[in-house]
């Protein structure tokens, strides 16, 4: 990443939700990581970064979408029936 020389004081995240208009959700990130919290599952979300340096902020990234997925219900309970040389599951 060319930074003009000047070190990058910090990251901003921009969402979107199923394709709509950007909006930022995080300013201020000194760190390389972050998680995104209250989601809703069965949504996909679009996100992209800017760095900041002592010129201001960078273009923004590429964006990538991702689906907020939830945890399947266990299956129901399991039952077996023979029948000759078959087994019903």
């Amino acid at each position: 990443m060319f930074t003009g020389g000047s070190v990058i004081i910090d990251y901003r995240v921009s969402i979107a939700q199923n394709g709509g208009i950007y909006s930022i959700l995080v300013s201020n990130i000194v760190s390389s990581a972050y998680i995104a919290i209250d989601l809703t599952a069965g949504n996909n979300y679009q996100f992209k970064i800017e760095s900041r340096n002592s010129y201001g902020y960078s273009a923004f990234s590429d964006s990538i979408t991702l689906l907020c997925a939830f945890k399947p219900d266990a299956p129901s309970t399991v039952t077996t029936a023979n029948s000759g040389n078959q087994v019903t599951i």
